[in-house]
């Protein structure tokens, strides 16, 4: 297994390192809220679902902006990319993965219905809508956290309104769903007539974690499992900010031409024309090369060692975390036991106080307190 970057680097940007005394007066008059903290004040900024770190074939796609109103050729390379990656006909692309969720939400599920998932991380999203979202997570599954118990779907399929069963891959960051589970959550949910919406904008951690775990998968390739695994959902949602590597944009995928008929009469209300999205060309561009790309072996099993040595390094030094498929996320109440209250925005105050790194508490629920450091 190689340790060294399978890439060359060609950009260096400087960071920004203040005394302890200038992050002490920062973090005052950010009321101690890091949030609000701005770039010029951070050194290591750990506020992120994904990257913006773009490869030369991504950058000179930049230069190929398409920017015609409807129907750019930009849109035509974005739709060549998911047909090959995800093995989808029918594209409609938004601005990132809210868009995403916002067309689910108004061509998919009815407000006053229930959704089982098997994830946290939209519950904001839904939630003022009056879209209950029913914790279906397999809370005994030891190696994939992630899978959904099968008999508690089953039970909320017979006896709830169900609109739609939302899966996400590599559930809140934490939990990776086995290829067998989420093929057998696809079969229930269609026996019952419900569709089954995956997020997929961290499928491709997902996919190293079943070809390193799970049984009879290790011969396959990452982009043979990316594409088994999204072809098991009705609909697919993609944040290109997270494994494409796009500073921005995503995508809605389906074979049903009447679902990609929804998703077109409502894009133009919420996003964009239905062969941009939101998007300018030339992010339609960087977008679809990322899509192509971020299914490179050499590249996914790299990262994912990055993660692993990380994550080793500050369990060795006692640090409780979770492991996460894009770094760790620290265990704060036991960091600080003896803490009293928001322990989550004091150990992200200290940290940053102390090393001017930023990281975000997460919003995660059942008690867990939780920070990343991605």
């Amino acid at each position: 297994m190689n340790v060294f970057e399978p890439h060359k680097i060609k950009t260096i940007q400087k960071l920004t390192f203040l005394t302890a005394q200038e992050r002490r007066r920062n973090l005052a008059n950010a009321h101690f809220n890091v949030f609000h903290l701005t770039q010029s004040q951070v050194t290591f900024d750990m506020n992120s679902t994904g990257t913006s770190a773009m490869s030369q074939e991504q950058f000179a796609g930049s230069f190929l902006g398409d920017e015609a109103y409807a129907g750019a050729r930009n849109f035509e390379s974005l739709q060549s990319s998911v047909e090959n990656v995800f093995g989808f006909s029918y594209l409609c692309p938004t601005h990132n993965q809210l868009g995403c969720v916002k067309l689910v939400v108004e061509t998919l599920i009815e407000s006053g219905t229930t959704v089982p998932s098997n994830a946290r991380d939209h519950i904001k999203i839904l939630t003022p809508r009056e879209v209950n979202i029913f914790d279906v997570r397999d809370r005994k599954e030891k190696r994939f956290t992630g899978n959904v118990d099968l008999e508690v779907l089953e039970a909320q399929l017979q006896n709830q309104k169900i609109s739609v069963v939302f899966i996400e891959a590599f559930a809140d960051g934490q939990h990776p769903i086995s290829l067998k589970n989420i093929r057998n959550v696809r079969r229930i949910a269609n026996q019952h007539g419900k569709k089954l919406v995956l997020d997929g904008s961290r499928i491709v951690e997902n996919a190293w974690y079943i070809q390193r775990f799970e049984d009879g998968q290790a011969s396959h390739s990452i982009a043979d499992l990316v594409k088994m695994f999204s072809k098991t959902a009705d609909i697919l949602q993609i944040d290109g900010g997270q494994d494409p590597k796009s500073t921005t944009g995503g995508f809605l995928a389906t074979d049903n031409p009447e679902d990609y008929e929804r998703f077109m009469n409502e894009v133009v209300v919420y996003e964009g024309l239905h062969t941009y999205g939101g998007m300018a060309g030339r992010t339609m561009e960087v977008l679809a090369r990322g899509v192509s790309e971020m299914v490179n072996e050499a590249e996914v099993h790299w990262a994912m060692l990055q993660t692993e040595r990380f994550t080793d390094r500050l369990r060795a030094a006692g640090v409780p975390l979770e492991r996460g498929c894009d770094g760790a996320y620290i265990r704060v109440e036991q960091f600080l036991p003896d803490h009293s209250g928001h322990r989550q925005d004091a150990f992200s105050a200290a940290l940053y106080q102390m090393s001017g790194i930023r990281a975000i508490a997460g919003h995660r629920t059942d008690g867990e307190q939780l920070v990343p450091i991605q």
